[in-house]
């Protein structure tokens, strides 16, 4: 499991929206109430009750658990103030909600205090711990919703703070509490305003977004919690409040990394647009911390399951700057989070985040800024983005659907003759802009005709022999495939006179698996390629790759046979990256023709109307600095290819002859 996936096993809120949430009081007549903002709320300090219920407030169970009794207690407490709780023997939880006079496109901010202990599940009870706004439409189907949770205890009474713009076809709004666990939750202040500016103007959609408003020391309307730890509890990281907003900070002595998140209820299938303002200072990762330094966003559903993750790497961003992130709500989404994490040495500081919906004019603009920061092979492949903004953009400019969209930006991509640059529509169909021809220098039925006891893996290849050669054929390298078998049945040739490794149909795939398979033929570890990788428009060095030693204990005589390794122009990808290693590994020979010369080590971006666009990330290098896009990995010898026969294969065997006749 990655080190982002693993932690999100130690925080994940499950969100379960109130059901039989149809009845609300009425709105109150505010005609004559002046423009005191909030008089739109009845009894908004909690301080009238009637037959023990708070009034103007509506009172009903929003969830369940296997039975209507025992209720959950809703009382008046000294403040005045409204006391939610419950407990292990607690099977219906009511909600407190209330409809406002508010109208679609009304920038609004829900203002309470709240003191909450002990909050936790139990058993079978809902996640729920949180106070927010709700729209419906004339349908009754919910069509907005903002919440800030509050599950955390504080020592003493908290201000909090729910921005919200309220949904165009909005028929109905509500404000609403709602406790479905474990704990005691006391409200009280409810007051409703205009938003603050940095919200209004902008449709902002976070709250505190620049950090200003603090409470015991965290920041208000944001969740503060360890997301890591590297063995232990404590000291946790630390979180500033300093001039430029808020930072994360730890060191070699870190044991447990905090986050700061906000959880929202975005619309799935929507695209949104977070923006921010960050720095991170003397960022590097020491012993076993995990490599995080980033803002995203992560989706769940509502058993909690991750759906998806959008995340900016800030470790490289020495000075401060403006950066943004675009991503698409997936189906099935009740919670989207927004987070902020560290969990190295060193400092990130985060200066502003805002969340808007991303608007129809911004998905060509987003396309050249994400090639201009981060397309590998711009200098290499001499492309003028300008030049190419200005032939295409009139085309794109005339889209009226996404399906035009992509028909106008192929063209455009395709100029780029990259075979790893794709489109991927909403429906996860992927549309390539352009495919590379080549003359292949071996032929799979002759070959496989020519070995014996072959052993069939399906998308990997297969394994044979040729008399006392071991040929193993790797035709793809697939990141999801069992391998244990493959691995298996080179280890069970390791006495053989030496090793055919032919790649020359590779097709590429994951070069985490290449190196499993190439670590068994080398007994220790080799340096075998670099990269160049794009961040922010400059190309920067990234660090040696290397092959180690495989685990497989079995298999470790095979390292010692020599191996002649045969690569062709069908090899692509990673596939190149699995040529380059044999090409390092000693007592390693590499035979045949070039390779296609295509290793971009793609990633998409995400646009505004949800198109994916997937391109080159980096720079393939050989140890000598020689890019292999569009030149290839090199043979020790080439081999001439005639149809009708395999010298490349003839000369592997002869080769591997002469290295283990007897002297």
């Amino acid at each position: 499991m990655d080190s982002i996936a693993r932690r999100f096993c130690l925080a994940i809120f499950v969100t379960v929206l109130p059901y039989g949430f149809t009845c609300f009081a009425q709105p109150q007549d505010v005609s004559s109430s002046g423009s005191d903002p909030a008089s739109i709320i009845t009894n908004g300090d909690f301080g009238q009750w009637k037959d023990d219920l708070p009034v103007g407030w509506e009172v009903e169970i929003g969830a369940t658990n296997g039975a209507k009794e025992p209720l959950s207690e809703i009382r008046q407490i000294g403040g005045p103030a409204l006391l939610m709780r419950g407990d292990s023997k607690t099977k219906a939880w009511r909600t407190v909600s209330q409809a406002v006079p508010a109208k679609p496109g009304d920038s609004l901010s829900l203002r309470f205090m709240a003191r909450v202990k002990d909050v936790r599940r139990e058993g079978s009870q809902f996640d729920n711990c949180h106070v927010g706004w709700m729209s419906k439409n004339a349908s009754g189907k919910m069509i907005g919703r903002a919440i800030v949770d509050l599950s955390e205890s504080t020592a003493d009474w908290k201000a909090f703070e729910v921005n919200y713009v309220v949904p165009q076809g909005a028929e109905e709004t509500t404000i609403y509490a709602f406790l479905s666990k474990s704990g005691l939750l006391g409200l009280k202040g409810f007051v409703i305003t205009e938003s603050s500016s940095e919200n209004e103007a902008s449709g902002n959609l976070l709250t505190n977004s620049r950090f200003t408003n603090w409470s015991d020391g965290l920041p208000d309307g944001w969740q503060v919690e360890v997301s890591a730890n590297n063995g232990g509890q404590s000291p946790e990281s630390k979180l500033i409040k300093t001039a430029e907003g808020l930072a994360l900070r730890g060191d070699r002595n870190t044991l447990a990394w905090n986050s700061v998140a906000q959880d929202k209820s975005l619309q799935p299938g929507t695209t949104y647009e977070l923006s921010f303002d960050a720095v991170a200072k003397n960022v590097r990762r020491e012993g076993r911390q995990f490599d995080n330094c980033y803002v995203g966003v992560l989706h769940f559903d509502a058993a909690g399951k991750r759906l998806d993750m959008s995340v900016e790497d800030l470790s490289q961003w020495s000075q401060m700057k403006q950066g943004s992130l675009s991503f698409r709500v997936p189906a099935g989404a009740t919670k989207s989070t927004v987070m902020v994490f560290l969990s190295k040495s060193g400092q990130l500081t985060i200066k502003s985040l805002e969340l808007h919906t991303a608007t129809p004019q911004q998905p060509f603009a987003e396309l050249l800024h994400g090639l201009r920061q981060h397309y590998s092979f711009t200098e290499l492949k001499g492309i003028d983005w300008a030049d190419l903004e200005q032939r295409y953009r009139p085309r794109v400019e005339q889209a009226k659907s996404q399906a035009q969209f992509v028909a106008a930006i192929t063209p455009m991509l395709a100029a780029l003759k990259d075979m790893h640059v794709w489109i991927e529509g909403l429906d996860g169909t992927l549309i390539p802009t352009y495919t590379s021809g080549y003359v292949a220098n071996v032929d799979r039925n002759d070959l496989r005709a020519r070995l014996s006891h072959v052993q069939e893996f399906s998308g990997i290849g297969y394994v044979g022999d040729s008399e006392d050669i071991a040929v193993v054929v790797i035709e793809g390298l697939p990141s999801d495939g069992d391998y244990t078998g493959f691995i298996a049945a080179i280890a069970a040739r390791r006495d053989s006179a030496g090793f055919i490794v032919d790649l020359r149909r590779n097709k590429g795939g994951s070069e985490i698996r290449a190196a499993a398979i190439a670590g068994l033929f080398t007994d220790q570890r080799v340096p075998y390629a670099k990269a160049l990788r794009r961040r922010d428009g400059e190309l920067h060095a990234s660090p040696t790759r290397y092959l180690e030693p495989s685990r497989t204990s079995t298999a470790r005589d095979s390292a010692l046979s020599p191996v002649a390794c045969l690569i062709g122009p069908g090899c692509v990808s990673s596939g190149e990256g699995m040529a380059l290693m044999f090409k390092s590994i000693p007592g390693a020979t590499l035979l045949g023709q070039p390779t296609r010369g295509a290793s971009g080590n793609p990633a998409p971006i995400t646009l505004s109307n949800g198109v994916k666009v997937w391109f080159s990330r980096w720079q393939s290098l050989e140890l000598d600095g020689t890019c292999i896009e569009g030149r290839g990995v090199t043979p020790n010898r080439l081999v001439d290819h005639q149809t009708g026969d395999d010298p490349t294969l003839r000369l592997g065997i002869k080769w591997l002859q002469t290295k283990t006749a007897p002297n």
